[in-house]
């Protein structure tokens, strides 16, 4: 007799199984994402001939072109004779519609017909190639631009062309071919497209066409992901930095399209160097302060023209990059009269684009304080030009806009008292103040930062925060202590920069608790004593230290042989007499219970510290630790706001007992009326569907009987008759052939 091992129709799915299914679907989400992000980062662009091209708009058929009508297309191009070009240029217009390029690609010989027209010597005919190779790289279907392999040779060739009209296409037509794939950008590298563009940039630097064309395309090639590894060390010994930076400044004439392109590029450039050395020693950062500072002028005179922040955008990068980089003084950068105007220019471009665009505020703001950092001079200059007013009223506007102001001020603070009294006439403390209240812990955290600055630097500023009634916004901010001390990680001049955001720079923001430093400052000023601090003399009598005579700094061993040495004087056993060493060795062994645990000892000293931060402000509250209740700074917080409860008399609490009881009869009374309606009107939808079902039966039935006697009437073969009629009159309304495939 058999017996079922297992049930085969349930499936016995384990927990392993289950977790390699989640980490699968989460590496194919991931993947996806990356191929989403890839494809919105993917920039093509098409050249489009003005007045010929809105002609070509007008002429193209809504419909796709056949197969079989594209043959002939490029029958006619092949063996056309004198009208090739007009061949190829009606051929350029089918391939204006992306629907069929898949189907031109797919022709046998169809890139032969054009690599073979590009060969050739006649002009026009190259022009028109190459026009439709374009519209072929601008395709969205992948696979198209991969197809276009087999003329990259005379496309590259073509850049030292006479014609600038060849060259712009070429260059437009290499860039969109870039992002197709690594096999197009192996290949490109292979064949050389950049010694192909450095020489094309020497050659065509006249045409501001061309070099926007080339910009476009060394742009493609440098914002690939993999290009700090082989394009940039190219691109940097190939010569093509100095023209770059002497193409930013725009033509009145022509646009700013040109300096926009070499513009950007320098930023990938610049934004993927270790070294920048050699860029500043090239004149880039001279040139982009320069620029800034022409732009910041136009800007702040009310000329701006459409694009203008599409180069102020890279130029603010490239200038705060190399900032960043810390090689500015190495290279002999100093502060003239131009670069203290460049202050000004950047004051006005975070004012200007505050609404507009919020992040070329934000980094306009970033340079400012990668200039500020470190450097008295331009810290004198913001000052001196009176920016700290302008800075003070982006200090309510979030998205990092706030912060970096925050910085800008703690950078010019850290210089000195005298700094510091002029940022108290511009009005800050009382900023501050509001700043302190903000719900955002990072604006919290550098507005002590900057206040601690201001108050050890000047005892005015001390004074004026008090007449301010600074304690109370301590009091608001009482909880922001707990997090600080406990969770402050200090600036390090060791920590990596992201090159598109400040840097945290260890000379100016590094500060240990700085709340209360800033609250032992003022307690200083306001009552004339000490400063208080946080040192085991003020802590309870009763604390776990004092109970085993240790120093809060004892280390593991020292607190394990002080408990050793007094649990042998305090046992109850040592004199049975005294009934008090009971509790206090229940005491001792508490003590060593948590301070002999990392975990528990770092809790307990936090503990501590909020207790004697709490008692600066409340003198006679008292406090005691519980250990069982291991609570957290989190559960602190939650619990204190629960601490002043409310007294009631016995008349108000019968007062509210009954209000409470009548809000829950009217609740109760609310659910019923509910449910009566939704009973009424479930019962009033099932009628009118069983009437609507009942109506819909009897027309069913009434047309079914009328057939059933059409039927009998006519008889089989009429009825057969009928049927092939019907059938016929069917496939041919829906153009049906009879083996079952459309027309």
């Amino acid at each position: 007799m058999w017996r079922l091992k297992a049930v085969r129709h349930r499936s016995s799915v384990s927990v392993k199984d289950l977790e390699e299914f989640k980490q699968k679907r989460r590496e194919h989400e991931k993947v996806l994402r990356q191929a989403r992000r890839d494809r919105q980062l993917v920039s093509k662009r098409l050249l489009l001939n003005e007045e010929e091209q809105e002609k070509d708009l007008m002429e193209i058929n809504s419909t796709p072109l056949s197969q079989d009508q594209i043959r002939e297309m490029l029958h006619n191009v092949q063996h056309g004779g004198q009208e090739k070009a007009a061949h190829l240029a009606m051929l350029r217009k089918a391939l204006r519609d992306p629907q069929t390029h898949p189907v031109f690609t797919k022709l046998e010989n169809s890139m032969y017909v054009l690599v073979g027209q590009l060969s050739g010597y006649n002009a026009q005919r190259q022009l028109e190639a190459v026009r439709c190779l374009n519209e072929l790289s601008n395709s969205p279907h992948p696979g198209v631009g991969q197809s276009c392999l087999s003329a990259t040779p005379y496309l590259l060739t073509y850049l030292s062309s006479p014609s600038a009209k060849l060259t712009e296409l070429c260059l437009y037509t290499l860039g969109n071919l870039w992002p197709e794939g690594a096999v197009v950008k192996e290949k490109l590298l292979v064949q050389g497209i950049v010694p192909a563009l450095a020489n094309c940039v020497q050659n065509q630097r006249c045409n501001l066409a061309v070099m926007e064309a080339a910009g476009f395309t060394l742009s493609q090639l440098l914002q690939d992901k993999d290009a700090g590894d082989r394009v940039i060390p190219m691109v940097l010994t190939s010569g093509l930095v100095p023209h770059l930076i002497s193409l930013l400044t725009p033509d009145p004439e022509f646009g700013m399209g040109a300096a926009i392109e070499c513009a950007w590029c320098l930023h990938y450039i610049v934004s993927r160097t270790a070294d920048a050395s050699t860029l500043i020693s090239e004149g880039l950062l001279s040139q982009c302060s320069n620029l800034l500072i022409t732009l910041g002028g136009a800007v702040a005179e009310g000329r701006i023209n459409d694009g203008m922040e599409l180069l102020i955008w890279p130029l603010l990068r490239c200038l705060g990059n190399m900032l960043a980089s810390g090689v500015c003084e190495a290279a002999g950068c100093s502060a003239g009269v131009e670069d203290v105007r460049l202050l000004a220019a950047l004051c006005v471009f975070s004012q200007t684009y505050l609404t507009s665009h919020c992040a070329l505020s934000r980094e306009s703001l970033w340079v400012l304080n990668n200039l500020t950092a470190g450097s008295p001079v331009f810290c004198s200059a913001v000052l001196f030009l009176k920016i700290v007013p302008a800075l003070l009223q982006l200090l309510p506007f979030s998205n990092g806009i706030n912060t970096m102001v925050l910085r800008i001020l703690g950078n010019v603070a850290y210089n000195g008292p005298g700094y510091c009294i002029q940022l108290k006439e511009a009005g800050l403390l009382s900023v501050l103040c509001a700043t302190l209240k903000m719900a955002d812990p990072d604006i919290v955290t550098l507005s002590l930062e900057v206040l601690h600055l201001l108050i050890a630097n000047s005892p005015q500023v001390a004074e004026e925060f008090i007449r301010l009634d600074g304690t109370t916004t301590f009091m608001h901010t009482k909880w922001s202590l707990v997090t600080l001390v406990s969770g402050v990680t200090p600036f390090s001049a060791d920590s990596p920069v992201d090159k598109h955001f400040p840097r945290r720079d260890v000379s100016m923001m590094q500060l240990e608790a700085p709340l209360r430093l800033c609250h032992n400052c003022l307690l200083y000023f306001k009552f004339s004593q000490r400063l208080l601090s946080l040192s085991a003399t003020h802590r309870s009598p009763a604390s776990y230290y004092d109970v085993l005579g240790v120093k809060p700094d004892a280390s593991v061993d020292e607190i394990k042989n002080a408990f050793f040495d007094k649990s042998r004087k305090l046992h109850p056993d040592s004199d049975p007499s005294n009934p008090g060493l009971h509790s206090q060795f229940v005491k001792l062994n508490e003590a060593y219970r948590v301070l002999s645990k990392e975990g528990t000892r770092k809790e307990y000293d936090l503990q501590m510290r909020y207790h004697n931060f709490d008692q600066s402000f409340r003198p006679s509250s008292r406090y005691a630790y519980d250990p069982s209740a291991a609570e957290t700074t989190e559960n602190v917080r939650y619990w204190e706001q629960f601490r002043n409860a409310q007294d009631y008399s016995e008349e108000d609490l019968q007062k509210k007992r009954k209000k409470n009881l009548r809000l829950v009869g009217y609740c109760i009374v609310a659910m019923l009326l509910s449910i009566g309606a939704h009973y009424f009107g479930f019962r009033k939808l099932e009628v009118l569907h069983n009437d609507f079902m009942d109506k819909k039966d009897s027309v069913i039935t009434k047309i079914y009987n009328e057939s059933k006697e059409r039927a009998r009437v006519n008889g089989f073969k009429k009825q057969q008759e009928i049927l092939r009629q019907k059938h016929a009159e069917f496939l041919e309304r829906y153009n049906i052939r009879q083996n079952g495939k459309e027309k």
